[in-house]
């Protein structure tokens, strides 16, 4: 029998695909892309729950990072590192999601005076009998320290007043609007989509109210940006073209993302007399964001507790 492989069964050329995706996008979008792609054609995210999805995107992340380096080379971008912050599920500080309300955070650094911050809240989506897509924003109340109620939805807020520097005031006023680098971010069979915090102000008043419904559902209508749009607005090249990330400085990301993933090779290499460049060398970051060294899959396998079928249900439009 030969071993010779038949023509039907080759799949497509990886590097063809990667190709492809360099040109539309460049070495950091093409990364992206592929990586979400890469999750929704494997079915994680219509099988398994928001946390094993949201492991195995940042694993398709790392991966793909290698190959759009090393073949996107000729597209060199000022981005010198991209880090993914892994909000810690034992504890309160602000590296905890109870602390913060956020699953995970992406760290664009461009200088020490512009490192961009997106952050998210994973939350497994669902459509109804019109096939309208939603995401249930509600999340049990936990007891903090002193008899604190901590709100997950509030603390969304107050993490995003932080990252930009904000006084308190807006905090107590419920002021969302300064959270549109802050987004919920709905996995779906065939889509990932955001739907940002600064959208909220319903599901916000709900959700904070002294006795809130066990299930608020957020519609995400067919107008929401797709994950990888949202990733791309922050390769922008200038910081006021940001829409869906903030632009902030190293030792604010340092202080409030202390748990940083690198994911991103960076490639270093001198140019012959022609302009051509010669064999690269790959190292990682090493440009001054603290990077954890500890593995991401530390939270693998943790599954969200279920909500009750007969618990009462909100349904908002944004």
């Amino acid at each position: 029998m030969s071993d010779e492989p038949k023509a039907s069964a080759i799949r497509p050329d990886i590097v063809e695909i990667i190709l492809g995706e360099l040109g539309r996008s460049g070495p950091i979008g093409a990364a992206f892309n592929i990586s979400i792609e890469t999750v929704l054609k494997a079915g994680v995210s219509a099988k398994l729950d928001e946390e094993v999805t949201s492991a195995a995107l940042l694993g398709a992340m790392v991966s793909n990072f290698n190959w759009c380096a090393l073949l996107g080379l000729h597209e060199l971008e000022e981005f010198d590192e991209c880090a993914w912050s892994q909000f810690r599920k034992g504890g309160q500080s602000v590296a905890s999601e109870a602390g913060s309300g956020a699953d995970y955070a992406l760290v664009l650094k461009r200088s020490a005076e512009d490192v961009r911050v997106a952050v998210f809240q994973a939350k497994r989506g669902h459509t109804d009998s019109a096939g309208r897509s939603f995401i249930n924003v509600h999340r049990d109340r936990l007891q903090g320290r002193g008899g604190k109620v901590i709100v997950q939805m509030r603390q969304l807020q107050r993490f995003g007043f932080a990252l930009r520097g904000l006084a308190a005031p807006g905090i107590r006023n419920g002021d969302l609007s300064s959270c549109s680098f802050v987004h919920y971010i709905g996995y779906f069979k065939d889509s990932m989509r955001a739907v940002q915090l600064s959208r909220m102000d319903a599901a916000f008043k709900l959700e904070t109210a002294a006795k809130p419904s066990w299930y608020i559902d957020v519609e995400v209508p067919d107008s929401a940006p797709m994950l990888s749009d949202v990733l791309r607005n922050g390769l922008v090249d200038e910081p006021a073209a940001l829409k869906w990330w903030v632009s902030t400085d190293q030792t604010t990301v340092e202080r409030l993302l202390p748990d940083l993933i690198n994911i991103m090779a960076v490639s270093a290499f001198e140019k012959a007399g022609d302009g051509r460049p010669l064999t690269p060398r790959f190292e990682r970051a090493s440009t001054g964001l603290r990077i954890d060294r500890e593995s991401s899959t530390r939270f693998l396998g943790r599954a969200t507790d279920a909500v009750a079928a007969n618990a009462p249900t909100r349904k908002l439009k944004l």
